[in-house]
């Protein structure tokens, strides 16, 4: 994205559709159309706490088998009181071989953001929350799969996706993943904005592109959880089609030089929405779809006030 996102549009939509054929309740209908986009269906935020931009890319080879971009993502920040709040990131991997892995990737996504913010607000704050209720909210999840796969006449194992998942609070956050995919963050306690830290190492299983799903039996005893009991100023999240660009797999760390610049970038810009279609354009580049042809999606969130936003290694 470094040198595409160096030249901005004079304009673009704030808000985009990432998938077709969903209702206002972002269940999937058979035919016609829905009435208006859901508002969590956002590629940007920008506020006096967080400013973040995010995009999903179709893969190349899904161009050429004629299916549709099997990734999805989106963001929200929840308020809990003055001065006090917390950024929710989901990401989403559709599977290959599952027919409406689109649909449960997005679904996921926006289902489980709906119950890490209702969790957040009745608990109080991210340090609140417990290893039980993220299963809860996992399982929860998982009902609401099956009971969308009835709806639309299709297996439950269709829906199959990985998951991604950040509570980003004030000095405290949680993070949860199910199957490969990776969350990178920056602490505010460090100086160097090089360290970035991959909260799990993406669940790539014992073959290339065999990985966990939200749709797993068992999944309680797969989903990794994690709290870190630190300022993270910093997050990035990516789907696996993005692994062998941002990830060093020798010594399994994030690749400093491929965030950074793009980290810098949402710093500087008075406006992510500005950001959002170099972002489109950087996942869909001939240089990216060079090393992969699967789908791509990247997650860029960082604090906007105080010296959180003033780490540029200066």
């Amino acid at each position: 994205m470094g040198d595409s996102m160096s030249s901005m549009p004079k304009e673009n939509s704030c808000v985009e559709p990432i998938l077709e054929n969903i209702d206002a309740d972002c269940e999937p209908v058979v035919s016609g159309e829905f009435p208006e986009q859901d508002p969590l269906d956002v590629r940007h935020i920008s506020s006096d706490a967080w400013k973040s931009i995010c995009g999903s890319e179709i893969g190349t080879a899904h161009v050429k088998d004629a299916s549709v971009c099997q990734d999805f993502s989106c963001a929200q920040l929840v308020e809990l009181g003055v001065n006090n709040s917390a950024l929710i990131l989901t990401c989403a991997d559709g599977a290959g071989s599952a027919r409406h892995s689109h649909l449960g990737a997005r679904i996921s996504c926006i289902e489980m953001q709906k119950a890490l913010r209702s969790g957040l607000i009745y608990l109080g704050s991210v340090e609140s929350i417990e290893q039980e209720n993220v299963v809860s909210w996992f399982e929860s999840l998982q009902a609401h799969l099956v009971a969308l796969a009835k709806r639309i006449g299709a297996n439950y194992h269709d829906l199959a996706c990985t998951l991604l998942v950040a509570i980003v609070g004030e000095n405290c956050s949680l993070f949860a993943q199910v199957g490969d995919g990776a969350i990178i963050v920056n602490s505010g306690e460090s100086k160097n904005e090089d360290d970035l830290d991959i909260v799990f190492w993406p669940d790539n299983g014992d073959y290339l592109n065999i990985t966990t799903f939200v749709t797993s039996d068992h999944l309680h005893k797969s989903m990794s959880v994690k709290h870190i009991n630190r300022r993270i100023d910093r997050v990035a999240m990516i789907t696996d089609g993005l692994e062998l660009l941002a990830l060093n797999f020798r010594d399994r760390t994030a690749h400093a030089p491929f965030f950074i610049p793009m980290f810098r970038q949402l710093q500087e810009s008075p406006n992510p929405a500005l950001l959002v279609e170099p972002l489109k354009s950087f996942l869909s580049s001939h240089a990216i779809n060079a090393k992969t042809d699967d789908d791509k999606t990247l997650m860029l969130a960082i604090r906007s006030h105080g010296d959180a936003v003033d780490k540029d290694g200066d």
